[in-house]
């Protein structure tokens, strides 16, 4: 019996050696077939759903590696953006980032789980979504500026409806107000529905949001579009003037965008490989005219002025939101 036991043994140990040497073969070509995530901090079925999709469709074929979209929903992109920099540092786990987690959150939270500049790398800029003023179609005023003057000689009417507070209309109304001497307040809401519902029912004189939000009403006739953010006009709105065309600065860098990051640490080669994807497909064709309807402008710049871009926005909007004491609820 106990030489039947070492012999086992013995066969036992070659055995476990053998497969220790094929162990890491093994591991390898599982990591190969890892699919490529991209996280979005929203649920499935929106527009920023239907963009991260679309990208992934162009990357499965441009990286000929399997792409897949997840929905990490909750804390207005946190917890999206948290996992992203608990992944590995491989770039098989991508953030689709929109402006705040990266250019409002460091200054109205008191504690973030992430250091935006510390923890993540900027990879692609992909998208532009001009926020933008409108009013009713049978409003007194035909553009902001006129807007301002009415609002100076009605000044119960300074309420301007925004989508909840802490974001960057919140913000560009209040600096607005400081700038010139008057009261004009947001006034926030749960969507961009409800805006428009009071808006129509004349129960709020304007409102700011998304330039999507009032594509329908505006082509129907109910609304009228009065300025778009940023320092040039949208392709989106070629007719609309920008509020600083209109004489006021304080909505220069409110334009919203969505920006591709990694884990800071993932390599370099695969960073460059994953701009290069993420910049071939926001300038697809197709996909930009499918978002175009959707209210997106797809750009495709590199990581080099995505991230730019972010320290240019963070830097501009601190000051102003430590002025306000705004802090936002965790």
């Amino acid at each position: 019996m106990n030489s039947i036991n070492r012999t086992t043994r013995r066969y036992t140990g070659l055995l476990l050696a053998l497969l220790g040497g094929f162990a890491p073969v093994w591991t390898h070509a599982q990591g190969s077939d890892t699919p490529t995530r991209l996280v979005v901090a929203f649920a499935a079925g929106g527009p920023n759903d239907i963009m991260a999709r679309a990208l992934a469709e162009k990357m499965r074929v441009s990286l000929n590696e399997p792409v897949v979209v997840e929905n990490r929903t909750g804390a207005g992109g946190i917890v999206a953006t948290d996992s992203v920099k608990r992944a590995p540092k491989d770039g098989k786990t991508i953030l689709i980032s929109s402006a705040p987690p990266f250019v409002l959150y460091p200054w109205t939270y008191k504690q973030l789980p992430y250091n935006p500049e510390a923890d993540f790398a900027a990879v692609a800029h992909l998208a532009e979504v001009p926020l933008a003023a409108f009013a009713r179609a049978d409003s007194p005023y035909q553009n902001f500026s006129q807007y301002l003057s009415w609002a100076k000689d009605n000044p119960a009417s300074q309420g301007i409806g925004v989508v909840a507070l802490g974001g960057m209309m919140h913000f560009g109304v209040t600096s607005m107000a400081q700038t010139l001497g008057q009261k004009y307040f947001p006034v926030p809401y749960r969507g961009g529905a409800a805006i428009l519902t009071d808006l129509v029912g004349g129960n709020v004189p304007l409102a700011m949001d998304a330039a999507a939000t009032a594509f329908e009403m505006t082509k129907s006739g109910k609304t009228r579009f009065l300025g778009v953010t940023g320092t040039k006009r949208s392709p989106l709105l070629p007719d609309v003037p920008t509020f600083k065309e209109q004489g006021i600065g304080n909505f220069d860098n409110a334009s919203a965008w969505y920006i591709a990051f990694v884990p800071s640490g993932t390599p370099p080669a695969r960073v460059a490989r994953l701009e290069s994807a993420l910049i071939a497909a926001a300038k697809d064709v197709e996909v930009q005219k499918r978002m175009g309807n959707l209210g997106m402008v797809m750009t495709g710049l590199p990581g080099k002025e995505a991230s730019q871009l972010v320290s240019t926005q963070s830097t501009y909007w601190k000051p102003i939101i430590a002025q306000t004491g705004f802090k936002a609820d965790q």
